[in-house]
């Protein structure tokens, strides 16, 4: 478990690191320096679940309304970890 200087100090590097142009999800993927060691890693292991006890269901609902799943960055640390 991280303490509160720790887990601020982490949260920092999070939200002000600049990043790197293209994302996993459109056209410019390849650009994105971590496509190429993740792309044929998800491939292989989808292949090996298939093989070994496919999928039962491969519907995706994609209509069910997401959170903001990196609030993080501007709710601050305090209220992510709060106990």
């Amino acid at each position: 478990a991280l303490n509160e200087t720790q887990a601020a100090g982490l949260m920092k590097i999070y939200c002000e690191t600049p990043f790197t142009p293209g994302e996993q999800i459109e056209a410019a993927s390849p650009i994105d320096p971590s496509f190429w060691p993740i792309h044929p890693t998800m491939e292989r292991l989808l292949q090996y679940k298939r093989m070994v006890q496919d999928f039962g269901d491969m519907y995706w609902d994609a209509t069910k309304p997401r959170g903001n799943e990196t609030n993080y960055c501007t709710q601050g640390i305090s209220s992510h970890y709060a106990e």
